[in-house]
C-alpha cells in the first residue's frame, strides 16, 4: 500500500542496558619484597573497587534477524540514544480476544507466515500509534515525558471503536501488517497526534502522517527482500494475497464491530524499556 504506509513500525531498536552487572576488579597489591619481622611498615591491601551502576554500562542491542523472527534493525544503534513511541493502549476483554484469535486462525489458513501480536493468554493490549518510532538522546527523555504528560492533561477521555480489517506496509517495505482500523474516535486521536507535532519538530524528529489512518495491528508477515540472507528460516511473502483482507472482513468484520466501544483514558509513551502512562484530563461524559 504505497499511498498509505503503515502508521506503526515495530522495530527491534528498543533495547537498553541489561540488568546483569559484572563484579568489580580487585586491584589489591603488595608493596615491597621483604616480609621479615624487622619490617616496621604495615601494608594494607587496597580494597576492591565497587561495581559501576547499570546506567554506566553500555549494552549494544543485537541486530541479528534470527533473534527477532527475521526482523531487521531499521535504525543503527547509537550509544546513548533511546527509541521512543507514543501510543494508546487498548486492553482486550475475553470476548474480543477470542474473536481476534478466531480471525487470526482464519487468516493463517491463507497466510501461514503470519506472526501474531496478540500475545499469550487472554490478557493482551493492542496499540494505536500516535507517533512514528522516534529516537531521543538521554538528556531529552525527561522533557519529552513532561510534554506527553501536559498533552494528556489537556485532552479529555473519549470513546473509540473498531471499524474493519485492513492492512498496512511499513515505510521500509520489510513487513506487512494485518490490522483493525479505527472508526469512532478518529478525530480525537488525530488531535492528540497533531499536538505532538511541535515537540517532534523541536527534537528534529519525523512527525506523524499527514492523512493518518489510526489502527491497531494484530499480526505481521515478512516481505520478500532482494538481498534476503535468511533463507527459509523465516518465510516471507511478496504481499497479502488478492482479496485476503476483504475475505476476512466478510467473515469476521461484523463480529469485530460488535465489540462495541473502547474507552480511551490514557496515553502511553515507551522510551527504551521504560513505559509511562498519563491519564487524560476530565472524565467521560
Amino acid at each position: 500500500m504505497a499511498a498509505l504506509p503503515s502508521l506503526v513500525q515495530y522495530s527491534s531498536s528498543e533495547d537498553e542496558a541489561e540488568d546483569n552487572v559484572p563484579g568489580g576488579t580487585n586491584l589489591s597489591s603488595k608493596r615491597g619484597a621483604s616480609s621479615s619481622a624487622s619490617d616496621l611498615s604495615v601494608v594494607h591491601p587496597a580494597s576492591a573497587l565497587p561495581a559501576l551502576p547499570v546506567s554506566f554500562l553500555s549494552h549494544i542491542p543485537t541486530s541479528d534477524p534470527t533473534a527477532h523472527q527475521g526482523r531487521r534493525r531499521l535504525q543503527p544503534h547509537v550509544d546513548g540514544q533511546f527509541a521512543a513511541h507514543v501510543y494508546i493502549s487498548v486492553p482486550l476483554n475475553r470476548k474480543t480476544f477470542r474473536i481476534l484469535q478466531n480471525a487470526l486462525a482464519l487468516a493463517k489458513v491463507e497466510v501461514p507466515e503470519l506472526y501474531s501480536l496478540l500475545g499469550e493468554g487472554e490478557k493482551c493490549d493492542l496499540h494505536i500509534s500516535l507517533s512514528r518510532p522516534i529516537y531521543l538522546r538521554a538528556h531529552q527523555r525527561e522533557e519529552f515525558k513532561r510534554a506527553i504528560r501536559t498533552l494528556a492533561s489537556e485532552s479529555a477521555p473519549f470513546i473509540a471503536s473498531f471499524a474493519c480489517f485492513t492492512s498496512f506496509t511499513n515505510d521500509e517495505r520489510t513487513r506487512t501488517f494485518l490490522s483493525l482500523e479505527i472508526g469512532a474516535g478518529h478525530s480525537e486521536l488525530r488531535r492528540l497526534s497533531s499536538a505532538l507535532t511541535p515537540h517532534l519538530n523541536f527534537l528534529h524528529q519525523k512527525t506523524y502522517y499527514d492523512q493518518p489512518r489510526f489502527h491497531a495491528s494484530i499480526a505481521w508477515a515478512l516481505l520478500h527482500s532482494g538481498n534476503d540472507t535468511n533463507g527459509d528460516a523465516f518465510p516471507s511473502i511478496p504481499e497479502f494475497p488478492p482479496d485476503f483482507v476483504e475475505g476476512l472482513e466478510d467473515k469476521m468484520g461484523k463480529d469485530i464491530r460488535a465489540v462495541g466501544s473502547l474507552k480511551v483514558e490514557e496515553v502511553e509513551v515507551k522510551i527504551g524499556k521504560e513505559v509511562k502512562r498519563y491519564s487524560l484530563g476530565g472524565s467521560l461524559s
